[in-house]
């Protein structure tokens, strides 16, 4: 700093000198005093060492504003990096926040699973117990049946059915639709060690002995039921 003023003198000195000198230039100049004379002669002298601060002062200038752009440069580029560290913590903030909303998304979906689940478990536990219950009644049902049927003994029952659709279609003759069925029910079975019979009961009408059908479209008769065989 005090370089700099020291050279400031210098340079309004120098300035000072040469506009006096040049005042004086076009007119006679006066008898010039002993003491400016003394003064002339030592700004004359020190021109080199002030040209030479000068242009020390110059290249110290220079050398500061590349170092300022240098500086700005670097001051730029810390700028662009602090930026970027700024954006993809943002992009992390971002994601990391998305990925909070997923995994919360996925959580209430979990729970309505898992409340589907434990619903599905309870009506599959409420089905088994009924397949157990049924499988229960069924195997009393057939307890029942085997005791009853065991109650015929020896006895075995049989039978049949048939159904039939007789036409007559003849000309210069009433048509007639027949429709007869035929059903019989037999009992036979051991009676004891040595006797051996049974029973069959069959449909049909009482006054026809050779055929047991009975014909569904007579009207106003009776569907009898009588016995074939004994």
């Amino acid at each position: 700093m005090r370089r700099l003023i020291r050279l400031g003198l210098i340079l309004a000195l120098v300035c000072a000198t040469s506009v006096q000198v040049q005042k004086q230039s076009p007119q006679k100049a006066p008898a010039t005093p002993p003491l400016a004379l003394s003064r002339a002669e030592g700004a004359a002298q020190e021109t080199p060492a002030l040209k030479a601060e000068l242009a020390e002062l110059k290249q110290m200038l220079l050398e500061q504003a590349r170092e300022l752009r240098d500086t700005r440069a670097a001051l730029r580029a810390q700028q662009e990096k602090v930026e970027a560290i700024e954006r993809q913590f943002q992009e992390q903030i971002s994601a990391s926040q998305a990925a909070q909303e997923t995994a919360a998304k996925n959580s209430s979906e979990l729970n309505v699973v898992a409340g589907q689940l434990g619903v599905v478990a309870q009506n599959t536990s409420d089905l088994q117990k009924k397949v157990s219950t049924v499988q229960s009644d069924l195997v009393a049902a057939g307890r029942t049946a085997d005791g009853r049927f065991r109650q015929f003994g020896n006895f075995r029952f049989s039978g049949d059915f048939r159904f039939r659709y007789e036409p007559f279609l003849q000309a210069q003759q009433t048509t007639r639709q027949r429709q007869r069925v035929r059903a019989r029910l037999n009992l036979t079975g051991n009676l004891t060690d040595e006797l051996y019979g049974g029973i069959t009961i069959a449909s049909g009408s009482l006054d026809d002995p050779i055929s047991t059908n009975q014909t569904l479209t007579n009207f106003f008769n009776r569907k009898t039921v009588g016995f074939d065989r004994i």
